[in-house]
């Protein structure tokens, strides 16, 4: 996942701002991130030692940080939902910020959250910012790490279980979630240790780890209802800086958990005329940049996938009617080496997020065939530089 890049969205609009609200100009999500690196900060070059529970906390020395969380979920009577949390850290300068300390006035701090209703095919989205160390803060307190966004709060114990609290409101209408979630799989390094490659060149990588099959539970609030629900979460921490090539124009990404147990992350960021996207055109493209393809099989082994191992095919579009954007909206996934096949699609269209940038982040299912056996999954897909 490399949810990371749209901080610097943000940044851009921001950056001259005396308050809190962002500008309505809409950006493209690479556009800073691609261009000149603020030498001030540190670039990925190479794996770096992870220590948990430490780096679960901020990395002051990296410009985008970001923290990420998706899941699905069903109530009582079995009616399904999805939510996209993210928190994002985007330095200014790096002076005034330790590991340890709240987050100063040269560091801003953006939140997306977002719900479906697939009953009610209905995505409900928000975008909040912070600058002031009263609005936004990250602190290690040893054994577990705290983060708000004002009362969007998100803390990680160093048993990688987590608590979210996050309430905000979008078309008149109130949503909101409670959950407690338990790490059930493992904590899992991306690429070699963590060292994950987002481009060809020197330090065009991040620092990226993910904790998957977060057994989750709690309330889930939309408008007057207040409902119980239970799920699978994914969750995503990464850091870097300038780790964008300046040809990249946006990225696709793919998180894919199945009922037997099975798990996997995959996607490419899409260089500059990578050709048409169209029904039949298929993944990894030309003039693309893989991200290194993550595989959990059924019994908890996980495996990095050698490049080219995997082919994405789209099956089917969608177009909004709010920006007229025309996205990728069915895919046909192999992955021969572990003998599994899926057909993916969204379940609910409309899942475009709206804010100083636009991409569609949304709940997908999937009807796969694994060794030779049905199963069925559910997963999350995120899809930028359509516009």
């Amino acid at each position: 996942m490399v949810r990371l890049f749209l901080v610097g969205l943000a940044a851009a609009t921001l950056l001259s701002c005396t308050d809190r609200d962002p500008s309505p100009t809409q950006l493209s999500y690479t556009t800073i991130l691609a261009g000149e690196v603020d030498s001030q900060f540190q670039r990925v070059a190479g794996p770096i030692h992870l220590r948990f529970p430490l780096d679960h906390g901020v990395h002051p020395d990296y410009q985008v940080e970001w923290w990420y969380l998706t899941g699905y979920l069903a109530d009582e009577l079995g009616q399904e939902y999805g939510y996209q949390f993210t928190l994002f850290r985007f330095g200014l300068q790096r002076h005034d910020l330790s590991r340890t300390s709240l987050f100063g006035r040269s560091h801003l701090f953006m939140g997306h959250f977002a719900i479906a209703d697939v009953s009610r095919q209905l995505y409900l989205s928000a975008e909040h910012f912070a600058r002031s160390p009263a609005n936004a803060d990250a602190a290690n307190h040893g054994e577990f790490l705290t983060l708000h966004l004002d009362d969007w709060n998100l803390t990680i114990q160093e048993d990688n279980a987590m608590e979210l609290r996050a309430h905000a409101r979008s078309h008149q209408t109130d949503f909101g979630v409670n959950f407690r979630l338990r790490a059930e799989g493992p904590l899992l390094l991306h690429g070699e240790d963590g060292f994950s490659r987002k481009g060809p060149e020197q330090g065009q990588a991040s620092m990226y780890y993910s904790v998957i099959d977060l057994d989750t539970s709690g309330h889930l609030q939309i408008g007057e209802h207040e409902l119980q629900v239970q799920g699978t979460s994914w969750f995503d921490h990464e850091w870097s800086t300038g780790s964008l090539a300046p040809d990249a124009v946006g990225w696709d990404w793919f998180s894919l958990q199945l009922d037997n147990g099975a798990a996997l992350m995959l996607g490419v960021i899409r260089g500059a005329d990578p050709g048409t996207v169209t029904t039949e055109t298929a993944w990894p493209l030309q003039n693309s940049f893989p991200i290194t393809p993550l595989y959990v099989d059924p019994d908890g082994g996980n495996h990095q996938l050698a490049e080219g191992a995997y082919a994405i095919t789209v099956t089917d579009h969608w177009t909004s009617s709010t920006t007229g954007v025309r996205y990728p909206s069915g895919w046909h996934l192999e992955i021969p080496a572990m003998h599994l096949e899926c057909q993916m699609e969204p379940l609910l269209k409309n899942q475009e997020f709206i804010g100083v940038g636009i991409y569609w982040e949304g709940l997908v299912g999937a009807v796969c065939m694994h060794n030779g056996t049905s199963t069925r999954g559910r997963g999350y897909v995120e899809l930028t530089g359509y516009s």
